[in-house]
């Protein structure tokens, strides 16, 4: 999930608000479902190239893993050439045994082409529903999470908002949830908010400094004022650190920096910024003391084991347990 510069906002062309106001009212009850969720959400990205390796003992700090990811090519079918058979069988097992609801996430960066044929044809969004319910129901999972990155103009942009309302239509019909993940620079559409049952807010990648708490509460604020509501949003933390002076640099694991530098304390060490333990509480108390619905993680896989005393996973599921969160 990488960043591109920001992108202005615009207006949605008024025939799409027009029938975005008829997908709105359609879609009410998505309100309702959400707040049947338990809260507060603990939320965690698993990419599929390390479906094997991961510790599935912090599964039972989350309410949601989201396996990341498929893909839609242009006709609206579903692209799984990066899932083995054997990683099928895995998803099959985690749709059945989790102690969580599993997601699976549509797209991601480099991974979103077949989005603008889909989102501009109705009989194409209509077979990509159709497909992702049977996928769903042949996978045992709870919903879909939709990463397209990113629309590239105004008419992507409202293409977007009109496949998120008739996908959430489809969705609900069969009981499933929809998220969808998003950038903090891109343009805010309260249609969409009204239509998922989350927005998992990538408040990360920036510049510098990549995630601090301050960047959060500007993200957040941001959006909130934008009309959002903050029951819909779900605040996101990276499990990793990067470079705050070369962005060329590759990213390095929460986990690596742990073994590289056993004795490392704050968000900084070697170069890297990243948020340690009391960052994640004091982001996971941000949310709670706006209302948020909770915090994802991208990824579970560069997280320590969940046994380890400074797992980020585990510091954000001890630390909203503590005091009853915000509705």
């Amino acid at each position: 999930m990488l960043d591109l510069p920001p992108l202005p906002r615009q207006i949605l062309p008024l025939g799409v608000c027009c029938l975005l106001n008829l997908f709105g009212c359609v879609a009410q009850p998505r309100e309702e479902t959400a707040a049947r969720q338990p809260e507060p959400v603990i939320a965690a990205y698993l990419p599929e190239y390390r479906i094997k390796s991961f510790d599935e003992g912090h599964l039972e700090h989350l309410t949601d893993l989201i396996l990341f990811s498929i893909e839609v090519d242009s006709q609206g079918g579903l692209v799984l050439d990066r899932w083995k058979p054997e990683m099928l069988d895995i998803m099959d097992r985690l749709g059945r045994e989790a102690p969580c609801r599993v997601l699976i996430s549509v797209g991601g960066w480099g991974r979103s082409e077949g989005f603008p044929e889909v989102a501009a044809s109705p009989a194409k969004r209509k077979r990509f529903g159709q497909e992702l319910i049977k996928f769903c129901r042949s996978h045992h999972l709870d919903g879909i999470d939709l990463d397209w990155e990113h629309p590239k103009n105004d008419e992507q942009r409202a293409q977007f908002v009109v496949l998120v309302a008739e996908l959430a239509l489809q969705l609900q019909e069969h009981g499933l949830l929809l998220t969808t993940a998003l950038a903090p620079w891109k343009p805010v559409e309260l249609a969409v908010a009204q239509a998922v049952d989350r927005i998992h807010l990538m408040s990360y990648d920036d510049e510098k400094r990549h995630s601090t708490p301050q960047q959060a509460r500007e993200n957040i604020r941001k959006w909130l004022a934008a009309g959002i509501p903050a029951a819909k949003l779900c605040l996101g933390l990276p499990c990793y650190g990067k470079s705050i002076d070369d962005r060329s640099q590759s990213a390095r694991t929460y986990a690596r920096l742990v073994n590289d530098f056993p004795d490392l304390t704050g968000d900084e060490v070697d170069g890297y910024y990243f948020n340690g333990p009391a960052t994640i509480g004091e982001k996971v108390d941000l949310a709670r003391q706006q209302g948020l619905n909770g915090v994802f993680f991208w990824e579970i896989a560069q997280d320590l084991s969940a046994d380890e005393p400074r797992s980020l996973i585990r510091a954000a599921s001890e630390r909203a347990a503590q005091q009853p969160w915000k509705k």
